[in-house]
Formats: structure tokens, sequence, C-alpha cells
């Protein structure tokens, strides 16, 4: 039974890991990142508003910066789904 229920243990955390996806590449984010510096930085605001922060953070919140009025009345609150949405087409 002991045996058994270590089969059965194992089987729940390999499943598990499974399905929390991948461990991000931070080399590879921050070579993506590139392309965004020409309008982002981390920390000021820019051409576009700075991103330190943006995870959890509501759309067009922060108040230093001149959102469209479009995006500040968006109810967009940025986690992995609305960013990978909005990353693969921002236009």
């Amino acid at each position: 039974m002991i045996r058994f229920s270590i089969v059965v243990l194992a089987a729940s955390l390999a499943a598990g890991a499974a399905a929390a996806g991948p461990a991000g590449d931070p080399a590879r984010g921050e070579e993506l990142y590139q392309a965004c510096t020409d309008c982002h930085s981390l920390d000021k605001n820019d051409v576009g508003p700075r991103h330190r922060g943006v995870y959890g953070r509501k759309a067009g919140s922060l108040p230093d910066y001149p959102y469209s009025d479009a995006l500040k009345s968006s109810n967009i609150v940025w986690n992995e789904e609305t960013l990978d949405k909005w990353l693969t087409d921002p236009q």
C-alpha cells in the first residue's frame, strides 16, 4: 500500500509540474525585451509608459503617463493572459 501511495504521489507531482508550464528563460526574455526599449523603459516613461510593476497593474493607471481614453477605460489588468494577448498584436 505504501508503494502504491508513493507512485500516486509521484504521478500527481509530475502532473502538477507539467500543468504549471515551462520555467522562464531570463536570457531569452532580456533578448526579446530589447525590441521594446525603443519606446519603453523599466523605470521611466518614454514614448510608452514604464514597465516596472506592470504585472498586476490596471492598464492605463499610471498617473504620470498620458494614456488614450480607450486604454484607460479598458478595465484590462496585466497578467499572463492579457499581456500575451496584447503583445501578440499591440495595435
